[in-house]
């Protein structure tokens, strides 16, 4: 029995790329590499979709006058929309999402429809390939996310009042690594992005299925960059209690758990990243105040003992 007619998604990172029907990937490629002279290196092919054998059917039927005949591509918003693709029209242009993707349409032919970008799950994937979350857990996995997004976006908006007061204070008192410096700017420009536009654009709408799968990966990656500034706020509490114990002692009623390693180590990256305004950068001034305040929290230990 042969395999079920399938439909891939070519490409060449050339304006060329267009979706294609086939058996399988080879038959895919094959189709591309005829018709425009591509080298078999230069294709990439990925499979959308199984076509159903009725979607099959009414294509031939409608397309009697005009055939085309598969292996090859396919015409007309019907099959589309027969495979599950869902349209919209945003900002006076057609876009089609079809297996997570985006696509900006001109017309329903080859070469004529353009992959924008992907969203969804396949798009919250793509964190899996940066170095530096793979231990920053996603805070919102549940894979049927429909209809219940909402507690989470209530949650990210709680948490930019929040850090949008504590960054300014911050940059007002403390100079910082320019990495850490970036950062910030960074998350200041999401949080105004989120705020200011993503709840009120019609893209992110988050009643439609297509706006959570938008909105989605945005809140992921916001969501991770606000738990970076978590750390940053923890550790500045953390090097604030360590020099007024220095300045002023500590008191009697104190938990000395609450000063254990842990303690130290979020005084030791505060002052990995900052230093007070107007001193001279570099492990000297903050150093001496880190070893003080440490100093401090280990003399209090032993008075406890």
């Amino acid at each position: 029995m042969p395999k079920r007619w399938t439909l891939y998604w070519v490409s060449s990172g050339t304006d060329e790329d267009c979706f294609v029907v086939a058996r399988n990937c080879r038959s895919a490629a094959r189709v591309e590499i005829e018709m425009n002279g591509f080298d078999p290196e230069q294709i990439d092919v990925e499979r959308i979709c199984v076509i159903p054998k009725s979607v099959e059917n009414d294509y031939f039927e409608r397309a009697h006058d005009h055939h085309h005949p598969w292996p090859g591509y396919v015409f007309g918003r019907e099959f589309f929309e027969g495979v599950g693709a869902e349209f919209r029209r945003l900002d006076g242009r057609l876009q089609m999402l079809l297996n997570e993707a985006v696509y900006d349409v001109e017309e329903f032919s080859p070469c004529s429809i353009q992959r924008k970008y992907l969203i969804g799950s396949r798009s919250i994937r793509s964190f899996e390939s940066v170095p530096e979350f793979i231990d920053m857990n996603l805070e919102y996995e549940d894979p049927d996310y429909f209809g219940s997004i909402g507690p989470f976006v209530h949650e990210i908006l709680g948490k930019c009042l929040t850090f949008g007061q504590l960054i300014a204070m911050i940059k007002r008192d403390w100079e910082m690594i320019p990495e850490l410096d970036a950062g910030l700017d960074v998350y200041r420009h999401s949080r105004n992005l989120f705020v200011h536009r993503l709840c009120t654009d019609p893209r992110y709408d988050i009643s439609t299925r297509w706006g959570v799968m938008e909105f989605l990966p945005f809140l992921q990656f916001f969501d991770l960059q606000t738990k970076i500034i978590m750390r940053a706020s923890q550790a500045s509490l953390a090097a604030s209690i360590g020099l007024v114990l220095n300045q002023f002692g500590a008191p009697g009623s104190i938990d000395p758990e609450l000063l254990g390693p842990e303690h130290e180590e979020r005084v030791s990256a505060f002052f990995e990243m900052f230093w007070i305004k107007g001193a001279p950068w570099g492990k000297s001034a903050p150093s001496q105040s880190k070893k003080k305040a440490s100093t401090v929290v280990r003399r209090r230990k032993k008075s406890k003992r």
